[in-house]
């Protein structure tokens, strides 16, 4: 069962590219918990296996989810497990409540990849950050037949990165 949340629809945004602060990843991630309440209600759903993907913005967006730092009170338990496909990784995580895969390509200029590589965890982290990096991959890089750019940062599809994204994503779930 999967859910795709459109945290820029209600704002009337049609990207995060023009104003990437205009909804906040911290407003985002309310919306990935109320998608996670909502599927915790279906019948059909496996309340202890819901897990949260995002990419770029959306992956950004993950980060602040998996780091109970960044929760107030009112958001419920964690979720089984996070990926983020070229995030923009701009903190330390000081308390991650999930295990995060974090796919990223190393000729990202958009979300440079040495970022994640230096993301700390706290102390308090009962979980781990999984990181794979594409050495020759850019941001975007399965997003098939794309080679442009956007606001000066390469976005190109990458089969074989895409490929092995696809197995991780899997295994990772597993």
């Amino acid at each position: 069962v999967t859910i795709q949340v459109d945290s820029l629809g209600p704002p009337n945004q049609t990207n995060s590219c023009d104003n990437p602060f205009k909804v906040h990843a911290v407003e985002r991630m309310h919306d990935a918990y109320a998608a996670k309440s909502y599927l915790e209600n279906q019948s059909y759903v496996d309340d202890k296996r819901i897990a949260v993907m995002g990419w770029s913005h959306g992956a950004w967006t993950v980060l602040y989810t998996v780091d109970k730092n960044h929760m107030d009170d009112n958001v419920p338990g964690p979720f089984k497990a996070a990926i983020a496909l070229y995030p923009y990784c701009e903190f330390s995580l000081i308390h991650l409540n999930a295990p995060l895969l974090i796919l990223i390509g190393g000729e990202d200029d958009w979300s440079p990849a040495h970022l994640c590589k230096n993301m700390e965890l706290g102390p308090e982290s009962s979980d781990e950050i999984t990181l794979k990096v594409y050495s020759k991959a850019y941001h975007g890089f399965d997003f098939e037949g794309t080679d442009t750019e956007v606001k000066g940062h390469k976005i190109k599809f990458d089969p074989a990165a895409t490929k092995n994204a696809i197995s991780q994503v899997k295994r990772f779930f597993e």
